[in-house]
């Protein structure tokens, strides 16, 4: 058996890729089924054939997963402490999930703040929260709720991670309300993949994830064999059987979305 690497591709513009049935028409809903038919990605790939696709759960052929936006991390911290000394350091450590901030050498960067004298719980997190949004370059925006003795930290920025640590003042337990997210189907999911990796372009720029563009994805595997079988010394063993996985990435608002869509409907059953 030979498996052959994903062959992916990022699809911006309908001139890229077409959907259409075996015949060469465009695709219609039914045109195709697991058991009969099938449909070319013209553009992307010659004729699949419906029984060639893998069940790869049940009633379900091609996976769609469509566009999840990234999220801003939200934390809190319910103070305890009910004091805090002049000038006591607050350590911001920031990390993005991607680990790509060229600015930062793609790694983690921390931010210090000198705290105001505080003899009450009210008083700290009040102290700490000021300190943080005075800065316009802080990477969150801190709140103090006093009827709760809670910190809350919201990150300006999705996908990235925020933490408070002080040697001077004990900080509570982190509790993250929503957690950080790259998201799913849109640039800064997709913009670190190898798009030359196997499957040659020309480079066109129309091939490559677009900042603000939102995508649907669309997965499938095939499972094909040769026409004479081949020859094998294992007589349970399949006899030349390819394997193949496929990935689209479609903009949302495409045609081919559409198309795609009804494929789904045909091979999921």
């Amino acid at each position: 058996m030979f498996e052959l690497p994903i062959k992916e591709i990022i699809v911006n513009e309908d001139s890229q890729v077409r959907l259409l049935e075996d015949d060469g028409t465009a695709y219609t809903a039914t045109d195709a089924s697991p058991s009969s038919g099938g449909f070319i990605l013209e553009g992307f790939h010659s004729l699949i054939l419906g029984s060639e696709l893998v069940l790869l759960r049940t009633a379900t052929r091609i996976i769609k997963d469509a566009q999840v936006a990234p999220a801003a991390e939200v934390t809190t911290y319910v103070l305890t402490g009910a004091s805090i000394a002049q000038d006591t350091v607050i350590r911001l450590v920031v990390e993005s999930l991607d680990l790509t901030p060229t600015e930062f050498q793609n790694r983690g960067y921390e931010k210090r703040y000198q705290i105001a004298a505080a003899a009450t719980v009210d008083a700290v997190g009040a102290a700490i929260a000021a300190a943080i949004n005075a800065d316009k370059n802080a990477p969150v925006v801190a709140a103090y709720t006093s009827g709760t003795d809670t910190l809350q930290l919201t990150c300006k920025n999705t996908g990235e991670q925020a933490r408070l640590y002080s040697t001077d003042y004990v900080l509570p337990a982190v509790t993250v309300a929503t957690p950080a997210s790259l998201g799913i189907g849109n640039y800064s999911n997709l913009k670190n993949i190898n798009w030359s990796k196997n499957f040659e372009v020309d480079r066109n720029s129309m091939y490559f994830p677009r900042p603000g563009a939102e995508y649907t994805t669309y997965y499938f595997k095939t499972k094909t064999k040769s026409a004479d079988g081949g020859d094998t010394d294992f007589p349970t063993e399949q006899k030349r059987e390819t394997t193949q996985e496929f990935r689209l990435y479609v903009r949302e608002g495409l045609t081919l979305e559409t198309a795609l869509d009804l494929l789904v409907t045909d091979m999921n059953v």
